[in-house]
């Protein structure tokens, strides 16, 4: 009899387990799509305004697109010119350990800057990527964009495969992005960039403190070649005051029959007063 209503009350905290862990993730896909709502209806003024959402939610699933507006300096993203971006997505509301839902996603451009694309490249190669959102609101995700290549009037360009990670919280941004090459020719000229990355560590969106680096690991023209191209630059902020520096470096040089090796530099800002920063990036943005 013991043994009977263990077990009873046992399948019981499992049932109330499970349906508690299922309404849960329903509720989690509704505040995803709250908050996918709430920036749809936001006025751009980012550089960025969100177009013709459509949304449409499941039980613990959902799917949508929406159209991205890249804005000018001036905000007017009325232009037939502006670059505008088809953005597709999919949710998984199911709250797994470690997220609260998972997301794939692909990002193309479409109108004229696709028309452009799609001529030069001979397809519509889209930016997409696989990622999560954790329990503390951050998101990250994958990246990944084919090889790309174009041939026109006697000229070549190709872009190895190239691929990455993104991070978004609340007011960090991380980014990781690496290439092996990039290789032009044409007019009696060559260029050829390998291992190409991008590395951003961003603590702070709004002051925009952090590290940034970029590198490349080989540079070959027909008059030269370099080794070790890297640009280094961090912002620390101290009180109500931030330090700038930027540091570029150079392994090796050889250009005109002459040699360089291990060339660095570095400048510095500092005491740079925390707020009017603060004020100059919200207007840039």
């Amino acid at each position: 009899m013991a043994t009977k209503k263990a077990v009873a009350a046992t399948a019981t905290i499992a049932a109330v387990g499970l349906a508690t862990w299922l309404g849960a993730s329903v509720m989690a896909g509704r505040a995803a799509a709250d908050e996918i709502g709430t920036l749809a209806r936001s006025p751009g003024g980012h550089g960025l305004q969100v177009l013709a959402l459509k949304h449409e939610p499941g039980l613990l699933s959902s799917v949508g697109t929406m159209a991205l507006r890249v804005e000018d300096s001036c905000g007017d993203s009325r232009s037939d010119e502006a670059l505008t971006l088809q953005l597709q997505y999919q949710l998984s509301h199911l709250i797994l350990p470690g997220s609260l839902l998972r997301l794939s996603w692909s990002l193309q451009p479409t109108g004229a800057a696709g028309a452009a694309f799609t001529k030069a490249f001979g397809s519509q190669a889209a930016l997409q990527g696989e990622g999560d959102v954790s329990f503390g609101r951050e998101l990250r995700s994958s990246l990944s964009l084919p090889a790309l290549s174009v041939s026109e009037g006697g000229r070549q360009v190709r872009i190895e495969p190239s691929q990455g990670r993104l991070r978004w919280g609340a007011e960090s941004f991380g980014l990781d992005w690496k290439t092996g090459a990039l290789v032009a020719r044409g007019g009696g000229e060559a260029l050829e960039l390998r291992s190409i990355g991008l590395e951003m560590d961003i603590r702070n969106r709004r002051l925009g403190t952090g590290t940034v680096a970029f590198e490349i690991g080989q540079i070959a023209t027909g008059s030269g070649s370099a080794e070790g191209l890297r640009l280094a630059a961090e912002a620390v902020e101290r009180g109500d005051r931030i330090d700038v520096s930027v540091k570029p470096s150079l392994k090796r040089l050889q250009a005109g029959g002459q040699e360089a090796r291990d060339l660095t530099l570095e400048l510095a800002l500092r005491n740079l007063h925390t707020a009017s920063l603060e004020t100059v990036n919200r207007i840039v943005t």
